[in-house]
């Protein structure tokens, strides 16, 4: 299994790519970065992700950058290799980070 935490909004899949959800405008970016450079992204919004949350085991997505949902665990594919395993909790409390107005001093 993949070693993972969470940074701010960011998860770490592994030594090199971490996984991000940023909201844009009225959609949601799912990101995954190398170093800071982001190698893929998806837009989609936000029901299409609660849908894939609270359905059966799914997938979401075709591309470079797919989800599978297994289980309480979403298998993040970047060019069709796995690059890392989130738990699904995890990921929804992303996903809801990314909804929270930013605070400013």
């Amino acid at each position: 299994m993949f070693c993972l935490y969470l940074i701010m909004n960011r998860i770490k899949l592994n030594d090199q790519l971490t996984f991000s959800i940023e909201k844009e405008e009225k959609r949601l970016r799912l990101i995954v970065s190398e170093s800071g450079d982001e190698l893929v992204c998806h837009k989609t919004d936000r029901n299409e992700l609660t849908k894939f949350i609270q359905s059966a085991d799914s997938h979401l997505f075709k591309g470079r950058l797919q989800l599978d949902k297994k289980g309480e665990n979403v298998f993040i594919y970047l060019k069709g290799d796995i690059a890392g395993v989130i738990d699904l909790s995890e990921f929804e409390r992303l996903m809801n980070h990314s909804y929270q107005p930013k605070q400013i001093a």
